[in-house]
C-alpha cells in the first residue's frame, strides 16, 4: 500500500505503548501545528526570509522523522539550509505541499 511508503506509525505506537487513543491525540496535534507552521512557512518564503525558513523546517522536521516520513523529512531537510536559492523556494515548497496534503489524507485515515 502507499502508506507504508508515505510513512509508518509502528515506532510512535511503541512510543506511546500501542495507546490508540494518545495516538489519535498525537496524530491530531501533529496535523493541526503543522498545517499552522505551514502558513508560516509560506509566508516566510513570500517574505523570503531565509533564517525563518530554516527556524520553521527545524521545528517541523522531528516529528516527520519519527513517523518516517521520509520524502518530507528530505524536504525539510533541504529548507533547514541557510544557502537556499529563494529561485529553488517555491517549486521546494509545492513538493512539500504536495507530499504533506497526501500524508495528512492517509493519516486521517488512521485516526479513528
Amino acid at each position: 500500500t502507499i502508506s507504508t511508503q508515505l510513512y509508518s506509525l509502528e515506532t510512535l505506537k511503541e512510543f506511546l505503548g500501542n495507546d490508540n487513543e494518545a495516538l489519535n491525540d498525537v496524530l491530531k496535534a501533529f496535523i493541526s501545528s503543522t498545517n499552522e507552521n505551514i502558513v508560516l512557512l509560506e509566508n516566510a518564503i513570500a517574505e523570503e526570509n531565509i533564517p525563518e525558513i530554516n527556524s520553521i523546517a527545524h521545528r517541523i522536521a522531528p516529528m516527520f522523522r519519527q513517523i518516517e516520513a521520509r520524502e518530507i523529512a528530505v524536504i525539510l531537510k533541504t529548507l533547514e539550509q541557510d544557502h537556499l536559492q529563494i529561485s529553488d523556494l517555491k517549486a521546494i515548497y509545492s513538493d512539500l505541499k504536495v507530499k504533506m496534503s497526501q500524508l495528512f489524507s492517509a493519516l486521517q485515515q488512521e485516526i479513528v
